[in-house]
């Protein structure tokens, strides 16, 4: 088992470390920024009040391709 630490700390790997992390930051500020737009609240007010919605019923998107009973 010491072999293949020390293969892995040879490899000098802890630079991949750093990139993921910035990555990842980069992929949750984007989508905290989409989430937090002006210009998409309109579809979020739409998907919150979808279940309280009795007048205007809709089926999910692939209901139809899922053979599902309407």
């Amino acid at each position: 088992m010491r072999g293949l630490s020390d293969a892995v700390g040879a490899a000098n790997l802890s630079s991949y470390a750093v990139i993921a992390m910035v990555l990842f930051i980069a992929a949750f500020g984007g989508i905290i920024a989409y989430l937090l737009l002006r210009r998409n609240r309109q579809v979020f007010d739409r998907a919150r009040q979808m279940p309280l919605d009795d007048e205007q019923v809709q089926t999910p998107r692939n209901a139809e391709n899922n053979g599902a009973a309407q």
